[in-house]
């Protein structure tokens, strides 16, 4: 991997607002202890990656966004390789921990909103109706 990967998250129905992608598609779930999961893009293209997840799986996703690994870093999340065994590709955005959740959840919020902004001039990286 290097700063110009791509690293692809799933877009799942819910994360739209007006055919818009919203910040939330990219705040970790409170049971992800401030893991963000995204496939590297060095391993696995947009379109497995998507197939991968709502075929395999069997998960929701309206389509891939991007942000590179060299943007996630400079937000304070670090890219960490986490591979599974059905998916080599897996690998998270650590978003910052702190003892204090309600400001570790605003802290994730403004991150998310910076990876939102970035994914979105990348524009979608793959949908099944591009």
């Amino acid at each position: 991997m290097n700063d110009h990967t791509l690293l692809y998250r799933q877009a799942h129905p819910s994360f739209f607002n007006n055919d818009r992608i919203t910040s939330q598609a990219f705040v970790p779930f409170p049971k992800d202890d401030g893991g963000l999961s995204v496939d590297d893009g060095d391993l696995v293209t947009a379109q497995n990656s998507f197939d991968f997840y709502t075929v395999t799986l069997g998960l929701e996703s309206e389509g891939i966004w991007a942000v590179t690994s060299q943007e996630a870093t400079e937000l304070n999340t670090p890219v960490v390789a986490t591979p599974t065994a059905a998916n080599s590709a897996h690998c998270d955005l650590k978003f910052p921990l702190q003892d204090d959740k309600k400001l570790e959840m605003k802290e994730w919020r403004k991150i998310a909103k910076k990876l939102k902004v970035k994914a979105t001039q990348r524009g979608c990286q793959y949908s099944p109706v591009s």
